[in-house]
């Protein structure tokens, strides 16, 4: 379950912050993920093997299938 909570915060803030990269260690930091190398290779890899997202040399965009993802299944309604 908490990876299922990971991937939606992690595509969240992306999906606000785009068009901007956003680094590894922030998004670590912002949905307090505790374990770097977990957090990078299950989460963070995955969603760029599924094209949701760019991830290279530590920095993340969504792309616009993460967009799409976003808006067909996270209530944006509830985030303040």
């Amino acid at each position: 379950m908490k990876n299922i909570i990971s991937v939606d915060k992690t595509l969240l803030i992306l999906y606000y912050k785009q068009p901007n990269k956003v680094s590894d260690i922030d998004l670590m930091k912002w949905i307090k993920y505790t374990n770097s190398s977990r957090y990078k290779k299950t989460i963070l890899k995955s969603l760029d093997d599924e094209a949701l997202i760019h991830y290279e040399n530590g920095f993340c965009t969504i792309l616009p299938k993460g967009i799409i993802y976003v808006e067909n299944n996270i209530d944006l309604s509830l985030i303040l």
